[in-house]
């Protein structure tokens, strides 16, 4: 059982977490720069490289290195017939999830 400072702390974080950022709007009306953290979601990567492509953000910063759930990524890329050439041991979130990107 969690005590309710930690049960306070995992409610702010949360909060934290789901807060819209997307209101910023560049030149066009449309956000300019998206950040894409290194997570294991695919297709919360591709969504957000579609967004570059069709010109929905002018920028597309990735952030991720090598962490506790990295093997996840790994993973599902492994698992994904499309990005199973894309190599992983070793290399950061970012860096595999940029190549799909460049995909």
């Amino acid at each position: 059982m969690f005590s309710d400072d930690v049960i306070e702390d995992m409610n702010r974080l949360a909060h934290f977490l789901a807060f819209d950022q997307t209101s910023g709007k560049g030149p066009e009306g449309e956000p300019s720069l998206m950040i894409l953290l290194g997570n294991a979601i695919l297709p919360t990567a591709e969504a957000a490289f579609q967004a570059l492509a069709q010109g929905r953000i002018s920028r597309l910063l990735i952030a991720g290195g090598i962490g506790h759930s990295t093997e996840l990524l790994y993973q599902a890329v492994q698992t994904q017939m499309r990005y199973r050439h894309i190599p992983t041991s070793g290399r950061s979130e970012a860096e595999v999830l940029n190549d799909i990107g460049v995909q």
